[in-house]
C-alpha cells in the first residue's frame, strides 16, 4: 500500500525526489543553451579572427574560451562577464573589418577610376 502512495506523489519524500529531478533536468537544459550559445560564440570568433580583424578576432577567441571554462567550472558569473566580452570584442571587430574593407574597395574604385581617366587622355 505504501508503494502506491509514492507511485501517485502522496508520499513526502517521493515529492521531493521528482521535484529534485526536475530542478536536475532543468539545470541539464539551461547547460546546454548555454554550451550552444558559446560554440556559437567561439565560431564567431574564429571567423572574425580570419575574415575581420585578427587581433580583435583572437581576443574574442580567448574571451570565448575563459567563458567555456567557467561554465565547466560552474562559475557563471564569470561565464556571463567572459561571454560580454568576447561578443563586445567581435562586435568591434566587425566594424573595424567592415570600415577597412570598405576604405580598401573605395581605394582601389577610386586607382581604377584615375587609371581609365589617366589612360583616356
Amino acid at each position: 500500500m505504501e508503494a502506491e502512495g509514492e507511485g501517485h506523489g502522496h508520499h513526502p519524500e517521493g515529492s521531493k525526489g521528482s521535484e529534485k529531478d526536475f530542478d536536475v533536468e532543468e539545470q541539464r537544459r539551461k547547460m546546454e543553451r548555454k554550451a550552444k550559445a558559446f560554440h556559437a560564440v567561439q565560431q564567431k570568433s574564429f571567423l572574425c579572427a580570419i575574415v575581420c580583424c585578427l587581433p580583435l578576432g583572437i581576443a574574442a577567441l580567448a574571451y570565448s574560451v575563459k567563458a567555456r571554462d567557467s561554465l565547466v567550472r560552474g562559475d557563471h558569473l564569470e561565464h556571463g562577464i567572459s561571454l560580454k566580452k568576447s561578443n563586445l570584442l567581435l562586435k568591434c571587430a566587425y566594424q573595424i573589418g567592415l570600415m577597412i574593407n570598405i576604405f580598401l574597395l573605395g581605394g582601389i574604385l577610386t586607382a581604377i577610376i584615375l587609371l581609365a581617366v589617366g589612360s583616356a587622355e
